[in-house]
């Protein structure tokens, strides 16, 4: 009895001890697992300010910031409160710059929020987002909200906080930045450039398509939708300065009237015409918006930079059929011919001189791309933007170029704002701040900016629009269209950096090398009326194998690359000299002739020539010109070609066959394979023939002497004895 008692009462302080120290693990791994949570486990963004910049009042305005709030952890909060602070004011172009590379929570912040109006406490669970509104005020005189105090930047930091094991924990933050101006300052002059550019959809004709992609582009939620939409919202409001292709106008003319598409070997019906046509009336409405400006590339907006890298050249002027078409898009509208928009916004001198003999007589460049005279090569993204405000003019081997740059440290937000999506407002105020900082640092200038989108873009179009308005429609800003600030005169010589473009794939420059080195030599090759029919595309298709727009599929690009290599190969592959059963010939005479057959298994009459010589230039061979000859489609042609041998024995030529002409770089267009050949003659050649008549006539020598010898020798033998009987008697 006793030792059940004593087991019972030391259970019963096992199990005592045991949920001291189950209780003790809790609390102690309790606070290890919030100091875990509070590690920024909600992310905080500003998504909209609104307004973007506060206006200078001494009476109280609204100020309200939307704040979409992220539980980044696997624990729910039943409560998060939100603070606000204002951290120190940025006044420069590098400290904001500084402040937006270092991210650093203000030291000694202000809270703006007005006492009493904190936002109520929200709930948040694991993995889930929302969205609140923090509201205030700002004005010049009252500090209960946001003081605006000065010309400058005022960054704003957000917090969430949480209580964790009684303790009141940050469990997140986030900030944002807002201009704002106690005197108003000379308004900012923002250029905005908004580019309508796509990628080809055709290669070697106007109505064959390789794909439908731009039927699903210009429709009701497609990327050219979207990029028209964002026009359609700003106007008229900031006069944009559009940059569009005028290949892809007269692609959509084109379906318009009916297409076809052809992918893999199967052709099919167009299905894009009715798409096409609404965007297309879209656009011409657009047109009509005073202030616009329109500029259009060369067609199939080329990569200057990247074909001037690999020595080729590009047209500057639309084709006859693509001019009108466009002429009917435009109703009549001026469009500006002599502005460039280089891939990438780089240009070499090269590159620059190139484009300049085009005719153009602008520029726009990124912000690294441009160099002010007088200033040295500075690595600092603030020195960056002081070398490159406003336009400035760079000298080429083909004359002056205007050249405007935008902000080297602007561009990231920039683009940042424009390609995130939804979620790119939260971008919209770093840009704003960006360009604003211009009229901080320096109130009495009116700045230009120049703000270059990504060139393929798919924006969110409210997204683009707020940003386009938040920078560019302000009380510190106004618009003016890019083309319009590059005819002011510019105020500074410029250079340009020594760059070069991404680049064309190698499949694309090799083929458009050989295409364009052929054309010369293939009108030849052909009857001229087949020329004019399948030579006539080989030049646009070369121009659009050069486009800049191929920079977002770079697969299409190489499919189209195969497609005009095999529309080559299909000109000059069908033609070439057969093998003979036997390579080896024996000619019986030093001018005997050498049998060769051409065959043309394609279904077009061609022209060739046909060249045979001695392998290395050996001495003693030579074959005469048998002219150009016609071989009609899906036949054999045997020729026998006149040789002249002048020496015996064994020889190798090599036929040659070619088109009549010869290329642009002035060698023969080869049709096939050379073919090699053995020749064996049994003809004697000038030599030979020089010592059989030497020795013939060293054999005729000896025999007349022998001949003459054996004349002589009887009449002296009739002497010697005539001469011994006289002596005798």
């Amino acid at each position: 009895m006793r030792q059940g008692s004593t087991f019972r009462r030391l259970l019963a302080a096992g199990a005592a001890v045991g949920a001291v120290l189950l209780m003790s693990g809790q609390a102690l791994a309790a606070p290890r697992r919030n100091s875990i949570v509070a590690q920024d486990a909600v992310s905080i963004t500003v998504t909209e300010v609104d307004p973007s910049t506060p206006a200078a009042e001494a009476s109280a305005s609204p100020l309200t910031f939307t704040l979409k709030l992220t539980n980044t952890s696997d624990v729910s909060f039943d409560s998060l409160t939100i603070g606000a602070e204002r951290g120190t004011p940025i006044g420069s172009q590098s400290a904001l710059d500084e402040a937006m590379s270092d991210l650093q929570p203000p030291d000694n912040g202000l809270d703006i929020l007005q006492p009493g109006q904190a936002p109520p406490s929200t709930p948040l669970a694991a993995g889930a987002s929302t969205r609140i509104q923090v509201q205030t005020v700002s004005s010049t005189v009252d500090h209960d909200g946001l003081c605006i105090c000065a010309n400058e930047i005022y960054p704003i930091w957000f917090t969430a906080s949480a209580v964790l094991d009684g303790l009141n924990t940050q469990v997140g933050s986030g900030h944002t930045y807002v201009p704002a101006f106690v005197n108003a300052p000379t308004p900012v002059q923002v250029s905005w450039v908004w580019p309508l550019l796509e990628r080809p959809h055709r290669i070697l004709t106007d109505n064959d398509f390789i794909d439908d992609d731009l039927a699903r582009s210009v429709a009701p939620g497609g990327r050219l939708d979207h990029l028209l939409q964002v026009v359609e919202a700003v106007e008229p409001d900031v006069p944009l300065t559009l940059v569009v292709d005028p290949e892809l106008l007269d692609e959509l003319v084109v379906m318009t009237k009916g297409y076809s598409v052809t992918t893999n070997g199967t052709t099919t019906r167009g299905t894009g015409g009715p798409a096409a046509q609404q965007w297309l009336t879209r656009f011409e409405q657009v047109l009509d918006v005073p202030g616009l400006d329109l500029a259009l590339t060369p067609y199939a907006d080329p990569d200057v930079q990247a074909l001037t890298d690999e020595g080729l050249t590009w047209a500057s002027t639309m084709p006859s059929a693509m001019q009108s078409r466009v002429d009917g898009v435009l109703g009549g509208h001026h469009a500006d011919t002599e502005l460039a928009w280089p891939a990438g916004g780089v240009l070499s001198p090269r590159a620059a001189t190139a484009i300049a003999r085009t005719g153009v007589r602008s520029v726009l460049l990124g912000g690294a791309a441009l160099r002010r005279s007088g200033t040295s090569q500075q690595s600092s993204a603030a020195a960056s933007n002081a070398a490159n405000s406003g336009p400035a003019l760079v000298s080429t081997g083909a004359g002056d170029l205007r050249v405007f740059a935008t902000p080297a440290t602007l561009t990231p937000y920039l683009d940042a704002a424009l390609t995130s999506g939804p979620d790119g407002t939260a971008h919209i105020a770093e840009a704003v701040a960006q360009v604003a900082i211009a009229a901080v640092a320096d109130p009495s200038k009116a700045h230009p900016v120049l703000l270059l989108p990504p060139a393929g873009l798919d924006p969110d179009p409210a997204t683009a629009a707020a940003a386009i308005l938040a920078t560019a429609s302000t009380t510190w800003s106004r618009p003016v269209s890019a083309l319009s600030a590059l005819l002011e005169q510019p105020h500074a010589r410029a250079t340009l950096a020594h760059t070069s473009g991404n680049g064309l794939p190698a499949q694309t420059s090799s083929t458009a090398r050989a295409v364009s080195n052929a054309l010369p030599a293939l009108s030849s090759l052909l009857d001229p009326n087949d020329a004019a029919s399948l030579i006539a595309g080989l030049p646009d298709a070369v121009q659009r194998l050069g486009s800049a727009s191929w920079a977002t599929d770079r697969d299409r690009q190489q499919d189209a690359s195969a497609l005009v290599a095999s529309q080559l190969d299909s000109l000059t592959g069908g033609v070439k000299l057969v093998v003979p059963s036997h390579g080896s010939y024996t000619l019986g005479s030093s001018d005997s002739p050498l049998p060769l057959t051409i065959e043309n298994k394609s279904d077009k009459t061609v022209n060739v020539r046909i060249k045979v010589t001695a392998v290395g230039g050996v001495p003693g061979f030579r074959a005469d010109d048998v002219g150009v000859q016609t071989i009609p489609p899906q036949s054999k042609l045997p020729l026998h070609i006149p040789v002249h041998v002048d020496r015996a024995g064994r020889i190798r030529v090599q036929a040659v066959l070619s088109a009549p002409a010869e290329t642009a770089s002035g060698s023969a267009l080869v049709l096939g394979q050379p073919l090699i050949l053995s020749v064996r003659s049994t003809a004697l050649g000038v030599i030979g023939r020089a010592i059989t008549y030497a020795a013939g006539g060293l054999l005729l020598l000896a025999l007349v002497v022998r001949f003459w010898l054996r004349r002589r020798r009887p009449k002296a033998a009739t002497r010697t004895s005539a001469r011994t009987r006289s002596t005798v008697g």
